[in-house]
């Protein structure tokens, strides 16, 4: 017969959201585990001027589109995170395959904007994904004697993501709301991708480790009001690996192990897993990163293609691991 259908939790999370928030007061982080009140509320007045307004409205119009075209985030419940790596072939997802970049995009533009609607749809995206028995690709990944990749990719994403609505969002929901996130943001993501993370493994010698230090570190920090036992020692370890990842995958000169989509990949993971170590551990950026990540940028623009003819796009010149543009 066909399989049990998964349960499609209940919209209205009953116990989960809080009444609404005081029309005199600022939407503002829950915990600040990236950008504190001060630093949203500059990033408002940035956003409300030229040239950074077009862009933003921009970014406002696609939190409106995400909005209506998935009302319901309940409906993609699913014993595992909905996310596409059509590599994978995994393509029946379709639409639902978004829904992670959707929960961030609401999230974010609903903290700037003061859209409290779109909060609340963020948050729903999170709460649905509380249900997911593991954050992984698919079934497949749960047997462990089967030699398919396990790597924490996913889960990191997830985690990293999660968090963030959280900490944008979270401040709409009720204590039990926010307990039952927290648990599912450390059971779900950090105890997961600390498997990956030990001392001796191999992570530590390429960019993976930063990839999966990300989600990891960044959901421990946002989750550390509920859960604060051996953060100290995570703070080390996050350091160590943002300093001794860059220097292995960067030359002193600023070029790459690796082509240049893969650099623009691992540079990718910096911004949120440095500013959370800044913000968890006091130390200034500057004390963090290693002065080759600067030349860095200088060597990805080097090989951005010059084939469009409008200057609009910033696609990579067609060799090496860049042959997808």
């Amino acid at each position: 017969g066909s399989p049990t259908p998964w349960p499609i939790p209940d919209a209205a999370w009953p116990g989960m959201f809080s009444t609404a928030r005081s029309p005199d007061s600022k939407a503002c982080p829950l915990v600040a585990a990236l950008y504190d009140d001060a630093e949203i509320q500059a990033y408002r007045r940035q956003l409300a001027q030229a040239p950074l307004a077009t862009l933003w409205d921009k970014r406002l119009a696609l939190a409106e589109q995400y909005a209506r075209q998935w009302p319901q985030p309940e409906l993609t419940a699913d014993p595992v995170i909905p996310f596409l790596r059509s590599r994978w072939g995994r393509a029946n997802l379709s639409d639902q395959a978004d829904g992670l970049r959707a929960a961030l995009d609401l999230a974010w533009a609903g903290l700037i904007a003061e859209r409290d609607d779109w909060r609340r749809l963020a948050l729903r995206w999170v709460l649905t994904w509380t249900r997911c028995q593991r954050w992984v690709q698919f079934g497949v990944e749960n047997i462990p004697e089967i030699p398919f990749s396990h790597a924490q990719f996913v889960q990191s994403r997830t985690a990293t993501i999660a968090a963030c609505v959280f900490d944008w969002c979270g401040e709409l929901l009720t204590p039990d709301g926010q307990r039952t996130v927290a648990e599912a943001i450390q059971r779900l993501g950090v105890r997961d991708i600390d498997t990956i993370l030990g001392p001796k493994s191999y992570v530590w010698g390429m960019n993976q480790g930063m990839v999966f230090e990300r989600g990891c570190f960044v959901a421990a920090l946002t989750t550390r009001q509920w859960y604060p036992e051996g953060f100290a020692s995570r703070i080390e370890r996050a350091t160590r690996m943002l300093s001794q990842c860059l220097e292995t995958c960067i030359l002193e000169d600023g070029s790459a192990i690796e082509g240049a989509s893969y650099l623009q990949y691992t540079l990718g993971q910096v911004p949120e897993l440095a500013l959370a170590v800044t913000r968890a551990s006091g130390q200034p950026l500057s004390a963090l990163l290693p002065e080759r990540l600067q030349l860095a940028g200088r060597w990805s623009w080097i090989n951005r293609s010059q084939t469009n003819a409008d200057e609009t796009e910033t696609t990579q010149l067609p060799y090496a691991d860049c042959n997808l543009g």
